[in-house]
Formats: C-alpha cells, structure tokens, sequence
C-alpha cells in the first residue's frame, strides 16, 4: 500500500487530468490555438494537379478537442474569526452584519454586499427565509428588531 500509484476498480492506472486555471476575468476567454503537426505541413501534390488551395491545408479544430469556457466561481475567503469547519456561525453572523451594514450606511452602500454574497453562499436558502420572516414580523433574535410580545 506504500505504493503512490492509483488504480482503478478493474487494476488499469488511473490519471488525474488536472485542467489550466481560468483566465483572469479581464482577459478574454478563446480556445488556445493548435499548431499544426510539422509532418502534416504541406500536402502531396501530384505532378499534374492543381495547388490544394490554402483553407483545405488549415486544421480544423474539433469541438471535443475544445475545453468549454471557464466560470469564475466565487467563494468567501479565509475569516479569523471563524477558523473552524462548521461554518454556522459564520453564516449567522455575515447575516446580521449585512442587515445592520445596511441599517448604519444605507442600502445604497455597496461594500454591503460583501456580506449578502458571504451568507447567501453559506447558509442554506430556508434558514435565510426564515430569518426574513421573523425579521419582517419583529421576531429576529437580535436587539435592533426584536419587539415585544415574540
């Protein structure tokens, strides 16, 4: 087992096909061009046939061939104040600090929405309904919206 190649259910060497890194997002996303084959350069011409015109000697890219266009995909970076791996508390928390961003600096203050990406991506979508919920009905668990008689 000290062995660090991996096989497969049926014995036959696995490979694990790691894909480049998508472009930044300011660069444009096109598929690399391929060089042609040095072999495949020019093709054989007969003594007395007419020169293959210039398009039939391009290589024509297949679609398979092709990688589809990257996604950027978007996720929280590293927070201190929550170095552990149940990110519950975390979730809670961007919550609050978005609505209470939102509450001090307006709703126009985009830095806000730092936190509205943070807790949509972490907490699960029925926590957040909920929360709006008691929030809309002065039942929120926090000092600045919970009113009497909850």
């Amino acid at each position: 087992m000290g062995d660090s190649a991996r096989t497969s259910s049926d014995g036959k060497p696995c490979s694990l096909k790691v894909s480049a890194p998508c472009p930044p997002s300011s660069a444009p996303l096109r598929p690399a061009a391929a060089a042609p084959p040095a072999a495949a350069a020019a093709p054989p011409r007969s003594d007395n046939g007419p020169a293959p015109d210039k398009a039939a000697q391009a290589p024509q890219a297949s679609k398979s061939s092709q990688s589809p266009p990257c996604k950027e995909i978007w996720s929280p970076g590293f927070d201190a104040r929550f170095p552990n791996m149940n990110m519950t508390r975390r979730c809670w928390q961007n919550y609050v600090d978005y609505y209470r961003c939102q509450e001090k600096l307006g709703e126009d203050y985009e830095p806000c929405e730092y936190f509205k990406k943070t807790f949509t991506y972490l907490c699960p979508e029925f926590w957040i309904e909920q929360w709006d919920d008691q929030r809309e009905a002065g039942c929120f668990p926090m000092p600045a919206y919970k009113k009497c008689g909850c």
